[in-house]
């Protein structure tokens, strides 16, 4: 799989993941369920993994553990080490407007199936 097509997998798993919470009657208060986190770990090292492999640069067992573990502080530093700061940086803010552009665009269509009567938020 491309680190592209990964990248995209995560952003609308995080849609579907935040609709169904706001959908599903389960009675979470929020956050991510144990599924989920795992799910995300699992989608943030495949992305890891492919993007060293395209590029040629050896992940250390260290690494590749933390990135499953706390990848928020792991993957940012697995992007400054393969492609320095600058170009690191640059690829973090556009992955972020992506991810926040994702979750406005779930805004806008659990706000539009709630107007329109099709589904009913739990509170």
């Amino acid at each position: 799989m491309s680190p592209a097509y990964l990248k995209w997998l995560f952003l609308v798993t995080v849609m579907f993941s935040s609709i169904a919470d706001a959908v599903l009657p389960s009675g979470r208060t929020g956050g991510g369920t144990v599924a989920e986190v795992i799910v995300f770990s699992i989608i943030m090292f495949l992305w890891v993994r492919e993007d060293a492999r395209r590029r040629n640069v050896n992940l250390s067992p260290l690494l590749k553990v933390g990135v499953v573990a706390l990848g928020a502080v792991f993957v940012p530093v697995y992007m400054i080490r393969s492609r320095g700061f600058r170009s690191a940086s640059r690829s973090m803010a556009i992955f972020a407007a992506q991810f926040f552009g994702c979750i406005i665009a779930t805004a806008i269509v659990l706000t539009a199936l709630q107007m329109t009567g099709l589904i009913k938020m739990r509170n």
